[in-house]
């Protein structure tokens, strides 16, 4: 093997990049590597520890408690960036395939597995150990055993491109072949599939489609899935869906004539235990019921995805089948598909951004072209599309902030209100603004209401409508609904200006001044400056002041006043409409500038930062000195121009421009703000058992206290303490209330804020470690009554190790509304034993959830096998006859910190009042055989010396199906499957027995 090595840091969104000054956002949407508008995902993986790796055209992205991590060539030192394959060997070893080879991560470092045989391309990789991997290339097959390769091609294989790679349940390996490689060149070989066990090509079939048609053209087989009757199913991308039966490789082929496969164009496939079948096509996700034999397209409302491509279907390791699509990644839970990230709401959704207003809770707004608006805190995207834009681009231009602390958007479709990290599309008050494009929005505290500029100017965007006649400002009051409209009449001189006003920027100073920019409407070169101090209008244009042209730019400063720019002639300060202090600076190569696109006003530096397109520079003014920011190191498109600029409390300078972003620039190092939320000890923006796990773990832990500190649901500030989780999380999360020490008092902070998220939120996902399950002690429960389980994890077969803290739900059966609480009985065990622990325990009526967590306290995992505690909990008080229970959302963290994923069980049990008293009666003076009948009519013998009374049959239901005098043989009809219970009543009406049968 060649090495080859770089540094990759596999961390979370860096919090400190010290001593760089710049920090660029490139990246079209949250995490995924795209340089397109809609990311193609081409690969996913989910590891043990539930990290999600995507690979894209863009490079490798990594998803992981609620952040994403992108590393692409630009941002990281990886040596690849088209990623088709993603696996994982026994060591937790990750490995890329991808069009520049295939690399390994190991000891932080990358290694590029090459060897003497040529390759063009590696499409997908399957690790064992780090001396066992198979490999699919543009140059065939190849196996890497103990140091040596062997490899199979053309004509051996029906083609050398080896297209995609799967491990079947025992243990062979499937194949699909290409009939050119990726990039569509070709031919050098057929379509086809082939199973190989290890040594040898067990079947090689070559495409049977190809030539039958009529056509040169093959299949291009790019998924395939094999039924429980050993049929294979082969995702055609040009012929729909192909079955083939290995017995005799006879095929049937469906296409669109008799299924809704749009242009027979499939890319991915899956099917489960049961024969349930799901496509993934150009267009919709499919469905194919074989109880049924039919193919349905996944309804809006079952399937909430609404981009298309569906490139991969895929089995995580706990069995949740995922769909990786255009822009969109969903899974199937047992209520259906549920949509985990949408790419177009979860980030930076185009790099075209034309306005930014970083706010001192440390949320900064992006407005955007492309679609709508952005939200980052903390350093992480969270949201998020307009969804009610009539435009395709719907520009957000200007964000104001609320009484509340709502934020009201400016864009071409009016007046969006967000809140509690949801948009809402203001339509009541659509019809009564000046003009539907909206540019600037300005909050007036002291007048209770809002200031709204609209704009008709063609310069807006693909938008605009450019009609002269358009445009405004006006004065909304949400409180009352009341409306004031002004519009100033500019250039007084020239009558035939005053039909339009193309109002491009607001700003309230804190004289309670509101300042207007704006541009005669049909000759720009005038440019326009007016003031409203709630009585009077002062207003003057550049025919009476040397002022810069086209006011588009505005920024306040405290005590009144504003600076001001134009696309051209410089910026200027005035206070009063009189003295304008005007600047006209060359830059640093004395050169002429023009075209100033923005401008913002530091108030604690005291100064103003312009961005400007001609050239593309930065310029800094103290109120002494002009400072031109050095751009030599920075990738900024110098074509584009500097379209926003605004300041986080951390110190940075966030800087964008039309093409590539936003760039974070600080001369002291970009700085992340790392707050505390009191309860969210992992810091992945949700609350829940898992803060218990991590609390656990950082018991005792000291640092700094917070000033200030309190347990309400709110960032707060924090210094960062000198200890660490093992994930590099710092343990001042884990400091609920903030007093500088963990202790179990922290735990409330967790019960009080529980199942609270800020807008970060994202879940995780379990793989599949030894099942936590509840073992009964019978099989019959009472209705109504109390009853205790034990609660069971590992097998003498598989064991768990190194285990600290353990969380669940307890999912209850939804068809019965009456159920008592659950409850902690014991924690007697191989786990926790009569030891100091952290125990919580929530529940969630709505939804008939509850939810546990345990954790040690004294840092040292435990590892073992079988009870680790009981739990008492009651049965519905209903006339029912099974009731189901199910352990879901298993996870365990160990001492190291890192997440152990289990299964969990799913337990029905009967329940029954028939069945509960069995226990205080004669059961041995009646024998009845069989238990076990057929759908019929079924004989049913009685073996007793007392053959006097009734026999009682009650349905699946509950309800009473039948009476039957006593004798040695009954003959029932029974007509519908499932459990049935019988009472035997004697002459005195007692219940002298009671049983059940199963019928099947």
């Amino acid at each position: 093997m060649r090495l080859r090595t770089s540094l990759l840091l596999l961390c979370l969104f860096p919090i400190l990049l010290s001593g760089q000054d710049w920090y660029q956002i490139k990246t079209n949407y949250s995490g995924i590597a795209a340089a397109e508008f809609v990311p193609e995902i081409n690969v996913l993986f989910i590891d043990q520890e539930g990290k999600e790796w995507y690979g894209s055209d863009g490079g490798l992205s990594l998803y992981h408690k609620g952040r994403w991590t992108t590393y692409t060539p630009e941002n990281s030192d990886i040596p690849f960036q088209k990623v088709y394959g993603l696996s994982m060997d026994e060591d937790n070893d990750l490995y890329v395939a991808a069009e520049d080879g295939l690399f390994r991560w190991v000891d932080e470092q990358w290694e590029e597995l090459s060897w003497q045989v040529p390759f063009n391309g590696v499409n997908d990789i399957i690790a064992v150990t780090k001396d066992s991997f198979f490999v699919a290339s543009n140059n065939g097959f190849h196996k890497y055993v103990n140091g040596t390769w062997t490899f199979n091609t053309y004509p051996t294989l029906p083609s050398r491109y080896v297209r995609n790679i799967e491990r079947a349940g025992d243990s062979t390996l499937w194949a699909t072949f290409d009939y050119a490689q990726l990039d569509g060149s070709g031919p050098f070989g057929f379509d086809g599939i082939g199973q190989y066990d290890g040594n040898e090509w067990v079947y090689n079939i070559r495409d049977p489609l190809f030539g039958v048609s009529g056509t040169i053209f093959p299949a291009a087989f790019r998924d395939i899935a094999i039924d429980t009757s050993g049929k294979i199913w082969a995702a055609s991308a040009k012929k729909g869906l192909v079955i083939i039966d290995l017995q005799d490789t006879s095929y049937v082929q469906i296409d669109d004539s008799s299924a809704p496969f749009w242009n027979n164009t499939l890319l991915s496939i899956d099917i489960d235990s049961t024969n349930q079948v799901w496509i993934g096509a150009q267009t919709e996700l499919l469905h194919y019921d074989p109880s049924t034999d039919q193919f349905e397209a996944v309804n809006p409302e079952a399937g909430p995805f609404t981009f298309t491509r569906y490139r991969q279907l895929y089995r995580a390791p706990n069995g949740v089948l995922w769909t990786v699509a255009n822009a969109e990644v969903g899974r199937l839970q047992a209520d259906g598909w549920e949509r985990v990230h949408s790419f177009v709401s979860d980030g930076l959704h185009g790099n075209r951004v034309w306005a930014m207003d970083c706010k001192p809770d440390g949320n900064c707004y992006i407005g955007l072209e492309d679609r709508g608006v952005a939200l980052t805190a903390d350093g992480r995207w969270t949201a998020s599309l307009l969804q009610e834009n009539t435009f395709l681009e719907n520009e957000a231009r200007d964000f104001a902030v609320g009484p509340n602390g709502e934020i009201y958007i400016a864009s071409q479709n009016g007046i969006y209100y967000y809140e509690e990290n949801t948009f809402f599309h203001l339509e009541a008050i659509q019809n009564r603004l000046p003009y539907p494009i909206v540019t600037a929005l300005e909050y007036d505290m002291e007048r209770g209401g809002l200031w709204i500029a609209t704009n008709g100017s063609r310069a807006l965007g693909n938008g605009g409508s450019g009609q002269d006649a358009a445009g405004g400002l006006a004065f909304y009051r949400p409180a009352t609904g009341g409306w004031e409209y002004f519009t100033p009449t500019y250039l007084e001189e020239f009558a035939s200006y005053n039909i339009g006003y193309h109002i491009w920027d607001l700003e309230l100073d804190d004289q309670g001044t509101l300042w207007v920019g704006s541009s005669a409407p049909t000759n720009p070169s005038y440019g326009i400056l007016s003031a409203y101090d709630g009585d009077n209008w002062r207003t003057f244009n550049r025919l009476q002041s040397p002022v810069p042209a086209n006011v588009t730019n505005l920024a306040a400063v405290p005590g009144g006043g504003v600076w001001f720019t134009g696309t051209n002639g410089g910026f200027a300060f005035t206070r009063d409409l009189v003295e304008v202090e005007t600047h006209t600076p060359n830059d640093a190569n004395y050169n002429p500038v023009f075209g100033y696109r923005c401008i913002y006003y530091d108030e604690q530096e005291q100064s103003v930062y312009l961005g400007t397109s001609s050239p593309t520079r930065m310029l800094e003014y103290n109120g002494q000195n002009y400072n031109w920011i050095d751009f030599s190191e920075v990738p900024i498109d110098t074509f584009s121009g500097i379209s926003a600029i605004s300041k986080d409390e951390a110190g940075n300078l966030w800087v964008a421009n039309n093409e590539e972003g936003i760039f974070l620039y600080n001369p002291d190092g970009v700085k992340f703000p790392d707050r505390v939320w009191p309860g969210d000890t992992n810091s992945d923006a949700y609350v829940n058992t898992d803060d218990v796990l991590s609390l656990g773990l950082a018991l005792e832990r000291t640092g700094p206290a917070r000033s200030a500190a309190t347990i309400n649901w709110e960032a707060q500030n924090s210094e960062d303490w000198s200890s660490f989780f093992s994930d590099g999380l710092n343990h001042k999360h884990a400091d609920c209330d903030g007093n500088g020490l963990v202790e179990a008092v922290d735990i409330e902070a967790i019960s009080e804020n529980y199942d609270f998220r800020h807008p970060l939120a994202k879940g995780l996902s379990p793989g599949d470690l030894p099942g936590l399950r509840l073992v009964f002690s019978r099989d019959s429960l009472p209705r109504g009554g109390r009853v205790v389980v034990d609660l069971v994890l590992g097998s003498t077969e598989e064991l768990v190790t190194d285990l600290h803290g353990l969380r669940f739900n307890l999912h209850l059966d939804k068809r019965y509304e009456d159920y008592a609480d659950v409850s902690v009985a014991s924690t007697n065990g191989w786990f926790l034993g009569d030891g100091a622990h952290l125990e919580l325990v929530k529940e969630d009526a709505a939804s008939q959830v509850i939810a546990l967590a345990l954790s040690r306290t004294d840092g040292q995992g435990q590892s073992g096998q079988g009870v680790i505690g009981q739990l008492e909990l009651s049965i519905p008080d209903a006339n029912i006859d099974d009731w189901q229970l199910r352990l879901g959302e298993v996870m365990g963290i160990g001492s190291n910190g890192y997440q152990k994923p289990m299964d969990g069980k799913m337990n029905q049990l009967v329940v029954s009042d028939q069945v509960s008293d069995v226990s205080s009666l004669d059961n041995g003076s009646i024998s009845i055989y069989p238990t076990v009948l057929s759908l019929g009519r079924s004989e049913v013998f009685l073996n007793s010396t007392e053959m006097k009374g009734q026999f009682l049959l009650f349905g699946p239901k509950g309800n009473i199906y039948a009476r039957y005098a006593l004798q040695e043989q009954l003959s029932l009809d029974l007509q519908t499957a499932g459990l049935y219970f019988y009472q035997i009543i004697n002459e005195a009406g007692q219940k002298i027995q009671a049983g059940k049968l199963l019928v099947h």
